[in-house]
């Protein structure tokens, strides 16, 4: 009896590796179901007019959400960029500055090394301001990518009122 069951068992995996659904669920990327194939079904579907306008909508949701999200990933690409751009500069500095004491006898060195200190604190202060304008420039960007999708959410809900 026990062998019947493990003969029963093992037909049932063989048959679920071999069912169509599997066989298609393989053959799909990684990227899972894109936003494309969604609206591909709803639209094959035979809905009402309000129906298709909410799905509309929701598409056009998405899409908002992957722009807001593309420009949110630039602007930190940007600031990664300019930070790195910065620390560059940075070193560059400092290096100019140890060949300086390497040829300058030690009091013109540490005056060089003082007036360096107060440039560096400076250009510090400088660079964050410029790092935060820069996130802060992005993160609006991505911002008003959303809140102008929730805009027309309203108007299209007052369009739907409007009709129905």
């Amino acid at each position: 009896m026990a062998a019947r069951s493990r003969s029963a068992k093992k037909k049932t995996a063989s048959s679920r590796k071999k069912s169509p659904r599997s066989r298609k669920t393989s053959a799909r990327p990684t990227g899972g179901i894109s936003v494309g194939d969604i609206t591909a079904a709803l639209r094959r579907l035979k809905l009402s007019d309000a129906a298709n306008v909410l799905i509309e909508g929701r598409r056009k949701d998405l899409e908002a959400l992957v722009q807001a999200n593309r420009t949110a990933y630039e602007g930190l690409q940007a600031l990664v960029k300019r930070r790195t751009e910065l620390l560059k500069d940075a070193i560059g500095e400092w290096q100019s500055v140890a060949r300086m004491v390497n040829v300058a006898g030690p009091a013109a060195s540490l005056a060089k090394a003082q007036e360096l200190a107060k440039g560096t604190f400076q250009t510090s202060l400088e660079n964050i301001r410029e790092l935060a304008e820069l996130m802060a420039t992005s993160q609006a960007a991505a911002f008003e990518i959303v809140r102008e999708r929730i805009r027309e959410n309203v108007e299209e809900v007052r369009e739907l009122l409007k009709s129905g």
